[in-house]
């Protein structure tokens, strides 16, 4: 009897163990999954932030390049004037108007 009494003591024991055994692999997959959720987030974060400062950043040099355009076209227009490029070719290229004669017309 005192055997029987042993072997159902040890299966007590045993069956609380796997509880405990099961207990801790819960609260450990409970945890790994809570740290996982917590560096996700924070990857997440920091992500969304950098995205803003690229953002931030890809529209600053928009800016500046439109400037930067609205620039040249006002060159090229400055360029293009007609009364310039008659000065040049009076003052600098010693350029003078056509004589009626020298004017062909095509059809």
């Amino acid at each position: 009897m005192a055997h029987v009494a042993s072997t159902s003591i040890g299966r007590a024991r045993v069956s609380e163990r796997k509880e405990s055994d099961g207990l801790i692999t819960a609260v450990l997959l409970s945890l790994a999954i809570l740290i996982a959720s917590f560096i996700f987030y924070t990857w997440s974060r920091i992500e969304v932030v950098k995205i803003g400062y690229e953002i931030f950043n890809a529209n600053s040099e928009m800016r500046r390049l439109d400037q930067e355009n609205k620039e040249l076209i006002l060159e090229i227009a400055t360029l293009k004037s007609p009364k310039r490029i008659e000065r040049i070719a009076r003052e600098e290229l010693k350029l003078l108007p056509p004589k009626d004669e020298q004017i062909v017309i095509l059809k």
